[in-house]
């Protein structure tokens, strides 16, 4: 058995959060007044830090624990799928909503 396979409690207010994730239950502030070949919108929510991405493609994710400060540059960035690979994929706990 390899570390990775040995499941790893998560808090109650963690488990939580995913479930509202997963039933889209968290109000976002979005962002849309950018173009990009493979992120179609963006929205956050300060209070929960949580980090919303749809891409082009039809899936929609949340980031969990994503700062108010990554939110700000994302929406900066000039290229938003650069930004995306290089400071959010792989960087934070993630649920897919569909």
């Amino acid at each position: 058995m390899f570390a990775t396979d040995i499941p790893v409690r998560k808090p109650i207010d963690v488990f939580l959060l995913g479930i509202e994730a997963k039933i889209g239950n968290i109000p976002m502030d979005y962002f849309s007044k950018f173009s990009s070949s493979s992120i179609a919108k963006l929205g956050y929510n300060a209070s929960k830090s949580t980090l919303e991405v749809a891409f082009h493609n039809g899936g929609l994710y949340h980031y969990f624990d994503v700062p108010q400060n990554i939110w700000e540059a994302f929406k900066s960035a000039e290229s938003k799928g650069e930004f995306f690979s290089e400071n959010i994929r792989g960087q934070f706990r993630y649920t897919k909503i569909y």
